[in-house]
């Protein structure tokens, strides 16, 4: 049974993230959000969200990852397993759904190593864009997921075909990031080895510091504050695509002559998976 008493924690780190994580933080677990909307617990609010749990990916500590069966779905105890911080934790990766409430954005540890500003002038595009996100550093592997967070079910794709467009007319290096779409994999938050980042994303706070309560309650917080309109999501993303475009009026076409239709087709972008191929493909 989970600690009840996270609110007399208190980790001195933690007030570098909007000092959410304090002996009288009221906006917690249990409690009401800015806005005054009832918070549901933390747990329910983590197993609901990421409740996509088909065609993932497993690992055990040191080992590959390797795919699941495809029918297999994960139960809550798993999952709860999985972020618990035990030794001999069994890895999750779950598949991107083709309708989520969040979304996510991978970039590489290298890369944000051999720039810095990657992490930066992503959010500052996303801002353009009036999109709050959050920055963190998934556990068992070495990349940072940059979450967006909405108030309704979007289509994955939708989001990452108009992202990936976006991104593209406003200069930004889209190779330098890992744009998910629907069946992508990312590594479950919360599993050992996850860190919560500051303002300036770096680490404040270890996965293995804090009890699986008190991070769920400051996981779900963080999610809360960043949350997105989905309607004003897809007007803002679709405007400001047309305006890069710089639309011009045809010309009209001489009579007798057939126009041609030019249709605008958002490009593809699938990252691969790489998983082990000397592992068999169901479990």
């Amino acid at each position: 049974m989970m600690a009840s008493n996270h609110h007399q924690i208190w980790c001195h780190e933690a007030k570098d993230i909007d000092e959410l994580y304090t002996s009288n933080s009221n906006d917690i677990a249990g409690a009401t959000s800015m806005t005054g909307e009832f918070i549901e617990p933390p747990l329910n609010f983590f197993l609901k969200l990421f409740s996509h749990r088909q065609a993932g990916l497993i690992r055990r500590e040191n080992g590959n990852w390797r795919p699941m069966s495809p029918y297999y779905q994960v139960t809550d105890e798993e999952v709860i397993s999985s972020i618990s911080a035990t030794k001999d934790v069994m890895y999750r990766a779950f598949a991107l759904g083709i309708k989520e409430r969040f979304y996510v954005i991978e970039i590489l540890q290298e890369d944000v190593d051999l720039d810095p500003l990657i992490v930066p002038s992503l959010m500052g595009h996303l801002q353009k864009l009036n999109v709050k996100a959050r920055a963190f550093r998934a556990g068992c592997s070495n990349v940072l997921q940059v979450y967006l967070y909405f108030d309704s079910k979007i289509k994955t794709n939708e989001v990452a075909d108009g992202l990936h467009m976006f991104l593209q007319q406003s200069g930004f290096d889209t190779n330098k990031i890992r744009i998910l779409k629907e069946d992508d994999c990312f590594a479950l938050p919360l599993l050992p080895g996850f860190e919560f980042l500051n303002e300036a994303y770096e680490p404040v706070i270890k996965r293995e510091e804090i009890a699986l309560e008190p991070a769920l309650a400051l996981f779900m917080t963080q999610m809360v504050k960043v949350q997105n309109n989905t309607n004003d999501f897809r007007d803002t993303l679709r405007k400001s695509i047309q305006q890069e475009l710089d639309f011009s009026v045809p010309e009209p076409a001489p009579p007798k002559k057939k126009t041609r239709l030019i249709q605008l087709a958002l490009p593809v972008f699938k990252p691969e998976v790489v998983v082990n191929p000397d592992t068999p493909n169901m479990l």
